[in-house]
């Protein structure tokens, strides 16, 4: 969190947006859904992401798996901003972030599967089964986990 790097980072809207300081107030109020909106609005945008987007997922990660109910809100961005990598004109992740990225995104892949006998709501199902698919592989099924809720399938679905 006090890497120089973080200043003049982009994030969701290609502006640079430096998100340590909504990082720190979601650590002490992980359940503020005022901070996440604007973590979330800042991070993610239509489909696009920033550097600052990869940057601030092995931060939210550190402290999602400390919580004994990780935030749906965190479980869907670090979704969202996974698979946006590399779509469109989103940058790749950058070289000396790349090996943290992908620890984090180990890390809550295999605490979704430590937690998941324990999952409670439809946003936080969502969020680990699709963090779960990005993890094997299984973009499509992630997709359609981030984008369509039940409800949504249910109506698409034949009787």
């Amino acid at each position: 969190m006090d890497d120089e790097r973080w200043v003049g980072l982009e994030g969701g809207y290609r502006v640079p947006f430096d998100p340590r300081t909504l990082l720190v107030h979601l650590r002490l109020a992980p359940e503020d859904a005022v901070l996440w909106s604007e973590l979330i609005e800042g991070l993610y945008h239509q489909g696009d992401v920033g550097e600052a987007s990869y940057a601030a997922v092995p931060v939210m990660v550190s402290f999602g798996v400390e919580l004994e109910r990780m935030p749906w809100q965190m479980l869907a961005l670090v979704a969202s901003i996974e698979m946006a990598r590399n779509q469109g004109e989103n940058p790749d992740v950058p070289g000396w972030l790349a090996e943290e990225y992908g620890a984090a995104l180990s890390t809550l892949a295999e605490e979704c599967m430590k937690r998941l006998p324990e999952i409670e709501g439809e946003e936080a199902a969502r969020g680990m089964l699709c963090i779960l698919a990005l993890w094997k592989g299984f973009s499509i099924y992630a997709r359609v986990l981030g984008e369509y809720s039940e409800a949504e399938l249910v109506e698409m679905l034949p009787a």
